[in-house]
């Protein structure tokens, strides 16, 4: 029998690579909305550009909450969380000492 610590080490890393593509479509559609609104605001800032601009800076600004991933953020978080359950159950009835 594995120890404890050991187990987790282990098991932590298997489920979260088990589980990779949970998120892919959260996160597909997050960096899609992301891209929406980033594509036109760079386009604009460029078009009236004289100078030295940075149009990615500009739309940073104009597009933090579209970018800001956070349903893809939120479903690596609860996958993460959910794994850290199942290994904690696993480990806990699978092995020996701290």
């Amino acid at each position: 029998r594995l120890g404890c610590g050991e187990c987790r080490v282990q098991c932590f890393p298997a489920c979260q690579a088990s589980h990779s593509m949970d998120c892919k479509e959260e996160c597909d559609n997050d960096e899609s909305r992301c891209k929406e609104c980033r594509t036109p605001v760079i386009e604009k800032c460029k078009a009236v550009c004289t100078g030295s601009c940075d149009c990615s800076a500009e739309a940073d600004k104009s597009c933090n909450s579209e970018c800001s991933y956070n349903t893809c953020s939120y479903c690596a978080y609860s996958r993460d969380k959910s794994c850290k359950n199942d290994c904690d159950n696993y480990c806990n009835s699978n092995c020996w000492g701290p």
